[in-house]
């Protein structure tokens, strides 16, 4: 099961270099989500990380940046998704000339996963269990219906919200392709060997 780092929402300083020390030690995929930068601070951020590892890189917004600086992919938030022509015009340019380009998006609500139609190469699901990094979020459905959900689609599917060690081998009894981790990370005094421990969780 593969493990996905998402950074945190706000900026603080030497963040690329933990993120350079993740790559350093295996992590596969990051999504930056940084609702509030202009497209010149999501530069600036992406040009902190070294181009090796920049095919790691997954962005949620600003888009157009993925194909400038050969990141891994873009998220499809549901912002996006309202603006329905603009998204299909969008997704339609990836997929017919930047093919390898991966095109991810989230939902909050099983009803809502289940009614999606377009194609993704991952959707995520949230929170699966109770938020780390948001006090008071908690997932709307219970693990059996998740799982339910897991058995019958077609699509690979991240669980996020609450992963942290305890959570890793319930993930993968139920299904998940890879799991999403962001509080139980960033708020560890190190976390660096806090990702170490749930990527070999993930193996």
């Amino acid at each position: 099961m593969e493990i996905i780092l998402f950074t945190q929402p706000d900026y603080w300083d030497y963040e690329q270099k933990v993120i350079e020390r993740f790559f350093k030690a295996g992590l596969k995929i990051l999504h930056i989500r940084k609702p509030e930068y202009s497209t010149e601070q999501m530069m600036e951020y992406i040009e902190k990380i070294p181009k090796k590892y920049r095919d790691r890189v997954v962005i949620h917004s600003h888009h157009e940046l993925a194909v400038q600086y050969g990141l891994r992919g873009i998220h499809i938030t549901e912002g996006h998704r309202k603006e329905k022509k603009l998204l299909s015009v969008k997704i339609f340019f990836y997929r017919v000339f930047r093919p390898k380009l991966t095109i991810s998006t989230s939902f909050h609500s099983l009803h809502s996963f289940r009614k999606v139609k377009r194609k993704y190469d991952y959707v995520i699901l949230s929170p699966v269990f109770d938020s780390i990094s948001k006090k008071d979020h908690k997932p709307p459905f219970s693990l059996s219906n998740i799982q339910d959900t897991l058995a019958k689609t077609q699509y690979k599917v991240v669980g996020v919200g609450g992963m942290d060690e305890d959570k890793i081998q319930t993930a993968k009894q139920m299904g998940f392709y890879a799991v999403g981790v962001l509080g139980s990370i960033w708020k560890d005094e190190n976390p660096e060997e806090k990702l170490k421990r749930i990527m070999e969780l993930a193996l």
